[in-house]
C-alpha cells in the first residue's frame, strides 16, 4: 500500500467518515473499497442493446412501395403527412 494525499471535497470526506464510523470502520477501508467499487463500474464492458423490432401488426400499407411514382408524390406530399400528424 502506499501513502498519498488527496484534495476532497468537504462534503464528500463527511460522508465517507460517516460511512466509517456507522461501520466501525477506517477512513482509509472505505475510501479503498468505494474507489474499487466505482473503478469496478467505470471499467466494466458496456452491454450491447438489442434492436428490438415492432412485434404487433404494422397494418395495411398506405402505400405500393413498388410504385416509385407513386411513393415519390407521398413523400414529397407534407399535406399527407400533416393528416397522419406526422408534421404540424
Amino acid at each position: 500500500m502506499k501513502r498519498t494525499t488527496l484534495i476532497l471535497d468537504e462534503n464528500l470526506i463527511y460522508q465517507l467518515k460517516q460511512l466509517a464510523a456507522k461501520d466501525m470502520r477506517t477512513l482509509t477501508d472505505v475510501v479503498n473499497e468505494t474507489l474499487q467499487h466505482g473503478l469496478a463500474i467505470l471499467t466494466a464492458p458496456k452491454p450491447k442493446k438489442k434492436l428490438e423490432l415492432p412485434s404487433r401488426d404494422m397494418g395495411i400499407p398506405l402505400v405500393d412501395i413498388s410504385d416509385r411514382e407513386a411513393l415519390y408524390e407521398i413523400l414529397e406530399d407534407q399535406e399527407w403527412y400533416k393528416k397522419r400528424g406526422y408534421i404540424k
